[in-house]
């Protein structure tokens, strides 16, 4: 039984990995006649401590420096876009969070048929100790995901 597809959500990092998965992801919607979502998910600005506070500027928590943030993180999202295959429908979202939980609720958002994402390959105690945000999209999302290595 062959699957249908319709949306794609890719997420990117901005890596070299990354990209491929980026690419992927613009060819398999060329092929199916799909629509890419591509997703970038900044890491959440949280004020410190307050007793630490003295350690960090205070301008890196203001709104702007968010939605600064934001807009060049939306540039660089376009820029990612594969020139040969811009004829793809496409939109790009970036949020802020654990990227995990972001990239679920994006594509739950979307109705999203697939994900792709790219793994850094990281095995041992660096997988242990830094997690795997492939291994939790995968035990979380309801859609099918692709994992491009």
């Amino acid at each position: 039984m062959k699957q249908h597809f319709e949306h794609f959500l890719v997420t990117t990092d901005f890596s070299a990995d990354a990209d491929r998965a980026v690419a992927v992801a613009f060819r398999l919607a060329e092929d199916h006649g799909a629509r890419v979502t591509l997703c970038h998910v900044l890491d959440a600005v949280r004020p410190p401590n307050p007793i630490y506070a003295h350690y960090y500027p205070t301008e890196l928590f203001k709104p702007e420096v968010a939605h600064r943030a934001e807009e060049n993180a939306l540039k660089e999202l376009r820029a990612r876009v594969p020139a040969e295959l811009a004829a793809v429908p496409h939109d790009c979202v970036v949020s802020h969070g654990d990227p995990a939980d972001e990239v679920v609720r994006h594509a739950e958002e979307r109705s999203c048929d697939l994900i792709l994402m790219s793994t850094h390959g990281r095995t041992g105690i660096r997988h242990v100790l830094l997690g795997s945000v492939a291994e939790k999209v995968l035990r979380r999302a309801r859609c099918s995901v692709m994992v491009v290595r």
